[in-house]
């Protein structure tokens, strides 16, 4: 019930090829008929919003005034994927404004040009619709294959596939396979599952993050969360999160084992709350809202290690100039920015959240 493609909680999918079901459908091919920009990207609903505690989260004071901790550590996972994919995004829309000029079957060797570097970049795109029943579309930046798509459905509503990307930085790397699903209206789907590598004071940290986000218009919304790793000195983190959420209340659960601050930490909690998103044990939920054991997703196993983005060298492309010191260029690619601001959040703050109650039967 709580999934469109690979379920929820442990019933995961390994493979990002096995999302690759149904033909896309018929019509002329583009890139901006596809609408990757949006697909690939999501807000956080506004029920998650205020559950998490980035609205109305200044009520404090009592239990029944906080908000579930496994809300806000759901939302501050779901914020690392999305500043990722945000960055995706913006590249995406410039290449769609262009898609008049974008052929499926040819490579490309874009030059966008900026009035700065930061508006200035190299990237290689090829939309490959050679084989029958799916779309692959690689991605490189600077001729580094960085990103793969593969698209098995399209309807009216939207696409259905797979992306695997890598991208590597001074301090970072982000390494990533992703499953997502707009193709039935009033329904968006996705989970990550990512590889994330930090220089920090010349020590590398290396945690692993899984994330799915389901978000329905009618029916019951989910969003679940596991990360698993090193991410500070003193701290270790193994949590698993989940929230389902519908017409403005719900109930999160936390199962989580790791070390704060030099100190171990072991739970298994459960929080309900109301419309406004605090804690409220007297909330009603239908039985589709609450939270059971079977929901809670697994931490990813020690050795993960995401698919990589291969199939093209980047070369041989066709050379295609995206303009932005032209103003009517410009303001075709007006909408091409990210307006996201990431979360800034104390899960641990105990003047605003609270763990809820003890709830042993939620483990394993």
């Amino acid at each position: 019930m709580c999934a469109l493609v690979s379920g929820c909680g442990g019933e995961r999918k390994s493979s990002a090829e096995s999302v690759i079901e149904a033909s896309p459908s018929p019509g002329p091919l583009s890139l901006a008929g596809l609408g990757l920009s949006r697909a690939v990207v999501f807000d956080i609903p506004e029920t998650l919003r205020k559950a998490g505690g980035l609205e109305d989260s200044t009520a404090g004071g009592s239990q029944a005034g906080k908000r579930p901790a496994a809300a806000c550590h759901t939302v501050e996972n779901l914020t690392r994927n999305r500043i990722e994919l945000s960055k995706d995004a913006v590249t995406l829309c410039h290449l769609e404004m262009e898609s008049d000029r974008i052929e499926p079957g040819k490579k490309y060797n874009v030059m966008v040009q900026g009035s700065d570097s930061s508006e200035s970049e190299t990237i290689q795109l090829w939309m490959d619709d050679s084989n029958p029943g799916e779309v692959v579309i690689y991605q490189c930046r600077d001729w580094v294959l960085v990103n793969k798509f593969r698209i098995g459905a399209i309807t009216e509503s939207g696409v259905k596939g797979t992306k695997v990307m890598q991208v590597s930085r001074t301090d970072s790397t982000f390494a990533a396979s992703m499953e997502f699903d707009t193709t039935v209206a009033g329904e968006k789907w996705f989970t990550m599952s990512s590889l994330i590598s930090l220089v920090d004071r010349q020590v590398t940290r290396t945690f692993r993050n899984y994330s799915s986000l389901r978000v329905s218009d009618n029916g019951v919304s989910y969003a679940g969360s596991a990360i698993a790793g090193s991410v500070a000195d003193g701290v270790t983190l193994g949590d698993r999160l989940f929230t389902k959420f519908q017409g403005g209340a719900g109930q999160s659960a936390m199962v989580a084992d790791g070390v704060w601050d030099g100190l171990p930490y072991s739970r298994a909690t459960r929080a309900s709350f109301d419309a406004t998103g605090a804690i409220s044990p007297a909330v009603e939920l239908p039985e589709a809202s609450v939270v059971v054991k079977t929901d809670i997703p697994d931490l990813l196993p020690a050795d993960f290690a995401p698919e990589a983005p291969v199939g093209w060298n980047c070369a041989d492309g066709k050379t295609l100039t995206i303009d932005l010191t032209d103003a009517a260029v410009a303001q075709r690619h007006d909408s091409c920015v990210s307006t996201f601001a990431p979360a800034v959040l104390d899960c641990r703050d105990a003047s605003i959240y609270d763990d809820g109650t003890d709830e042993p039967a939620l483990r394993n």
